[in-house]
């Protein structure tokens, strides 16, 4: 999954920069390069991104627990 999200990556930012390069060429596909760039960086690439980390992350990580909590005296008994 990590090598589908950096090649991902990669395309989006390839056609982004090809966009630029015929944007100094004045090419009218220069429009088509940045579009379809950026719609895939985040229609394609940050969701791919999104649920890689996800897989990866437990939710206890995240939990805040107070050692004084009433809730937590009964369930370390």
């Amino acid at each position: 999954m990590k090598y589908v999200v950096i090649l991902s990556a990669v395309i989006s930012f390839g056609l982004i920069v090809a966009g630029i390069y015929f944007d100094y060429q004045d090419d009218p596909i220069k429009h088509k390069l940045y579009g379809f760039g950026t719609i895939f960086m985040f229609l394609v690439t940050f969701p791919l991104f999104l649920y890689w980390r996800r897989n990866k992350m437990t939710r206890e990580k995240f939990l805040w627990k107070n050692p004084n909590s009433p809730e937590n005296k009964k369930t370390e008994e």
